[in-house]
């Protein structure tokens, strides 16, 4: 399955939050203050986002 199409299935903070971390470099704590959500959330978000992606690649 294409990234593009993983990301696109998680929910809208999730896959922001992956973004701004993997594409944009920013800190958690700056993704936290665009998201409006805890350092703690943000950790969480990109976690399972990675999670996600790492079972769609292991489908195919």
């Amino acid at each position: 399955m294409e990234i593009d199409t993983l990301l696109r299935s998680l929910p809208d903070k999730v896959r922001q939050a992956f973004i701004y971390r993997q594409l944009d470099h920013l800190s958690y704590k700056d993704i936290a203050e665009r998201l409006s959500v805890s350092v703690s959330s943000v950790e969480k978000y990109v976690a399972k986002a990675l999670q996600v992606c790492m079972a769609g690649i292991n489908q195919d």
